[in-house]
């Protein structure tokens, strides 16, 4: 499921500049602060993208969309809107498109290499979380 989580959200990445990782809850003023994932085992189930990994053993996660913006691609002026809205959501359906062979079964050569670029993009970029609980 990790490697799953992994590819889908390089394909994410790849796909628009709108999405972020590596900041979850917490003062959004805190420059510092960075989501950190449970180990596995210890996710709290309570929440519904770990109870349906958990339960469904497949790749689970949950968006959410910004409300006031995104930090990367912040325009003071608008904010986030509708159109942008609408672009994220096309760009997170050719991302699943991109992880469709991938999710049950083994992952094919063509994944392991998107896997190696997806570890090996996040890690230059800083911002995933996976980079920053395995340094």
């Amino acid at each position: 499921q990790e490697d799953l989580y992994i590819l889908l959200n390089y394909a994410v990445l790849c796909a628009t500049n709108e999405f972020q990782v590596g900041r979850g809850y917490g003062d959004p003023d805190d420059k510092d602060f960075k989501c950190v994932n449970s180990p596995p085992g210890e996710a709290n189930l309570s929440v519904a993208s770990n109870h349906v990994g958990n339960r469904f053993d497949c790749c689970a996660a949950t968006l959410e969309m910004p409300f006031k913006d995104t930090t990367k691609t912040a325009e003071a002026k608008k904010g986030w809107s509708p159109e942008r809205a609408q672009a994220f959501g096309g760009s997170m359906v050719s991302s699943f498109a991109t992880m469709l062979p991938h999710l049950r079964g083994e992952i094919n050569a063509e994944g392991k290499k998107m896997l190696a670029e997806a570890r090996a993009f996040t890690g230059a970029a800083g911002t995933d979380w996976f980079t920053e609980n395995n340094k």
